[in-house]
């Protein structure tokens, strides 16, 4: 769009409106900027929308402070463009960076914990099977049984699962 417009015009009448240079030294210059931002601003606005990740929300910030560039560059008591004034961002983008840091400690947490839990159950199976290696035939069977009372929780949702599960829990600690 900007190679059709002329450099060096400081005013664009086009049909019931007027382009102003705003600063930028020429129409042509103003226009490949605005685009530029135009363009950030849309494609980290698609990234935001289609991010599956937790962290999706970082891209509110890059979108905040080019938004805020954008509509600063239209001032016209503005000396330099694309620049952002730092007291203008921070009460956007200081709540969104907290918000990550937050949401970061908590999925770290909780990654731990799982880590944590599937290193404790890979450790008890071990130790399971070390102590019961002569038994694999009961064991096979309880686990069959115990399948087979999550399958009927599953499509009679009835009062005698938890009955089975002690039932299979006592037959285990006969063993």
């Amino acid at each position: 769009m900007d190679s059709y417009i002329p450099t060096g015009v400081e005013k664009l009448k086009l049909l019931f409106f007027e382009i102003r240079d705003f600063g930028f030294g020429d129409v042509n210059t103003m226009v490949y900027f605005v685009k530029m931002k135009i363009l950030i601003i849309i494609f980290c606005t698609i990234w935001f929308f289609t991010c599956k990740y937790w962290w999706k929300s970082s891209r509110l910030v890059i979108i905040t402070i080019e938004l805020l560039k954008l509509i600063s560059a239209f001032s016209l008591n503005q000396m330099f463009f694309d620049e952002i004034e730092f007291y203008t961002s921070l009460p956007i983008t200081i709540p969104i960076i907290l918000l990550l840091f937050f949401i970061s400690y908590k999925i770290n947490k909780y990654d731990l914990a799982t880590n944590t839990l599937n290193k404790l159950d890979k450790d008890i199976d071990k130790l399971f099977f070390e102590l019961y290696k002569d038994k694999n035939k009961e064991i096979s069977k309880l686990n069959d049984e115990y399948v087979e009372a999550k399958k009927q929780l599953f499509y009679d949702n009835n009062e005698d699962y938890l009955k089975e599960l002690i039932k299979i829990r006592d037959e285990f600690y006969k063993m």
